[in-house]
């Protein structure tokens, strides 16, 4: 992220967080109207009005490529890999778990060998919360 000012690289890294997150675009207070602006004439977001005082946030497809280019696994998220075939009758799934690059290999060999597309999804899992057993009032 060259030649940005830092109030720009801010906003650009909130879109990015959200992007990974699976947000398609984010709002922003008005105020921040003059660095959208200048974000949207670099070609890296778009903008579009939102309900007053706020402005939505959109990364174009060059920011996409530029900052999402490998997947992205939040911290404390399981990944599953996914291999579909398509057989005679109906596609067949086969869910594989792994722990996210380490990984990636061997689920594309793995895919490759079965004629299959290989497809990722990363699941964020909350820890256990011990509920109270007596209601409270």
């Amino acid at each position: 992220m060259t030649d940005l000012t830092p109030t720009e690289e801010l906003l650009l890294e909130v879109l990015i967080a959200r992007a990974r997150l699976g947000e398609a675009w984010w709002t922003f207070d008005y105020r921040h109207r003059k660095t959208l602006n200048s974000l949207e004439a670099k070609g890296l977001i778009w903008t579009e009005s939102a309900p007053t005082p706020h402005i939505e946030g959109h990364l174009t497809d060059k920011a996409r490529e530029e900052f999402l280019s490998r997947p992205y696994t939040p911290q404390g998220a399981k990944v599953e890999w996914a291999v579909q075939t398509d057989d005679d009758v109906r596609p067949v799934h086969y869910v594989m778990r792994g722990d996210g690059h380490r990984d990636e290999e061997y689920h594309r060999k793995f895919a490759a060998r079965h004629n299959g597309a290989l497809f990722r999804r990363a699941t964020v899992v909350m820890p256990w919360v011990q509920v109270p057993l007596e209601v409270t009032r």
